[in-house]
């Protein structure tokens, strides 16, 4: 199976690059496909894939990979397709590389297509059609096609996220439906995010690739090379080139700990793209220094003061938790005002702590509440619970039914209890049951506003979750562990090693 896999995709390989090309600035261009390209593009092809997202650096062949599956699967799998794009001028992306593959093959464009190819409808005379339109509820209306591809969805119109969600809907309602999702990911919470963060559970696969994957061999600085560097990684790579920047850690408490090296990072050595390593510099050169790292490096967008770290709460987000149940359960709770509050359960697990369910509940019925705790309780020698103390009545009713609640003034401790629960994402102290995708999404959402303002939208979760942790100073619990951990680790590593088997970065705000 996987030598026939292999074929087919070689084959489908040498057919785009020796038969497809398309013009641009007068000129004719061949099509050259890095293998992460060929992955996306034969996987949908040939079916061992429904669902695609691909998170695309800018320039870097997205929209035209986008483009090859629609032509492909438009002549051989008879498939009709609309094209949904956050803009006109992104609508026509994939229209116009369409258009000019027909221009390939000028018996097969006579015999195949009903008439000129127009963006608003290109149709075969077996009635496959493709649309090329702008996202928006207006031109979103209309038949339901089996094909979709949403190019540029990570825009940030919370409008056109419904749109877009609303095209989705739609294609899942057909046969055979085939969905597309492409973007570069340069704003930080949206429709492209969710569906990024929550592929597996959407059922959708992931695509990535940046520009160090799209460029040439590089061979700038080899003149350097020796036989313990036979790459010139350390004497040119690292110690020159600009594409390559070194980084620092710190520990929790603001000490240097450790460097390493992001960006390209020799990793062009080894790359099999058609973008030179001078136009990539000029990239660099021209664009900030946030501009590149999220649109070409393919790095996440920073909020205006992101609160835990994205990537951070990615890394928290495991599958199953295993506990004691003879350990006390921490419970953390937000009342909330006039809409629903939120309510975790948090076990210590030696290593780490594992919040193990999270529920979101309306506040008007207090027993709804003691209800959860009562069944909480079975996985627990007893409940500890730290309540927001703007709600006095509704945490005596709790005493009164026989919990121990300690009250949580947030005007008072948001500031610590922020600051200790940072912490432990930090550093990979926290865990959380990826089922409890609401509190996952409220965690990814919870941040501050460019005065370093909390944005008090959805944040419930992330407020019980707080609370929760008062129950532990991260100093006192892990700070030695971790402390001692890092200095064993610095003796010929440059990244800080968390659980044994993953190197990751430390991020510290």
């Amino acid at each position: 199976e996987a030598d026939y896999r292999a074929r087919r995709f070689n084959f489908l390989k040498k057919f785009i690059e020796q038969r497809l090309f398309f013009e641009k600035d007068g000129r004719k261009r061949h099509i050259k496909l890095i293998d992460k390209q060929l992955q996306f593009i034969g996987e949908i092809f040939f079916g061992y894939e429904n669902f695609a997202i691909l998170w695309k650096p800018r320039g870097g062949g997205g929209s035209l990979s986008v483009a090859i599956i629609v032509w492909l699967m438009m002549v051989y799998h008879q498939k009709s397709f609309l094209d949904l794009a956050g803009s006109g001028e992104q609508a026509k992306n994939v229209y116009e590389y369409v258009c000019q593959f027909w221009n390939c093959f000028p018996n097969l464009k006579a015999a195949l297509l009903e008439g000129d190819p127009l963006l608003s409808m290109t149709r075969l005379k077996n009635n496959v059609i493709l649309k090329c339109i702008t996202a928006s509820p207006k031109q979103a209306r209309g038949k339901h096609l089996a094909g979709l591809a949403i190019d540029e969805g990570c825009q940030e119109d919370r409008k056109l996220d419904n749109v877009f969600k609303s095209a989705i809907n739609c294609t899942m309602s057909e046969d055979e439906p085939v969905i597309l999702i492409a973007s570069t990911f340069h704003v930080p919470v949206g429709f492209f995010q969710e569906f990024w963060d929550g592929a597996k559970q959407k059922g959708f696969k992931q695509y990535k690739w940046n520009v160090y994957d799209t460029m040439a061999q590089c061979d700038k600085g080899l003149e350097m090379a020796t036989k313990d560097d036979p790459l010139a990684i350390n004497s040119f790579c690292r110690a020159r080139c600009p594409l390559t920047k070194k980084r620092y850690e710190y520990d929790e408490n603001g000490e240097l700990v450790g460097e390493f090296y992001d960006g390209c990072n020799g990793r062009a050595r080894n790359s099999d793209g058609w973008v030179n390593y001078d136009s990539v510099l000029v990239m660099k050169t021209v664009n900030d220094e946030e501009t590149f790292r999220v649109e070409f490096e393919c790095e996440r967008p920073r909020f205006d003061g992101p609160i835990f770290g994205l990537a951070n709460i990615e890394k928290a987000a495991v599958d199953d938790i295993e506990f004691d149940i003879d350990t006390p359960g921490i419970i953390g709770i937000d009342w909330g005002y006039s809409t629903e509050g939120a309510m975790v359960l948090v076990k210590d697990c030696c290593d780490f702590m594992g919040v193990v369910d999270a529920v979101f509940l309306s506040q008007q019925r207090i027993m709804d509440w003691i209800d959860i705790i009562r069944r909480w309780q079975n996985f627990c020698s007893e409940v500890i619970i730290y309540a927001d103390g703007s709600h006095n009545m509704c945490n005596r009713e709790l005493e009164e039914h026989g919990y121990d609640v300690f009250q949580v003034f947030f005007q008072h401790v948001r500031e610590y209890a922020e600051y200790n629960l940072r912490k432990f994402f930090s550093f990979g102290k926290i865990k959380i049951c990826s089922r409890l995708h609401r509190l996952l999404d409220q965690l990814r959402k919870y941040r501050k506003d460019s005065m370093g303002r909390i944005i008090k939208k959805d944040d419930h979760g992330p407020d019980a979750l707080e609370a929760a942790f008062l129950h532990w100073d991260f100093g006192e619990r892990f700070g030695k562990s971790v402390n001692d951990k890092i200095k064993s680790m610095m003796k010929g590593k440059k990244t800080y090693n968390n659980d044994g088997d993953d190197e990751i970065t430390v991020e510290v705000y």
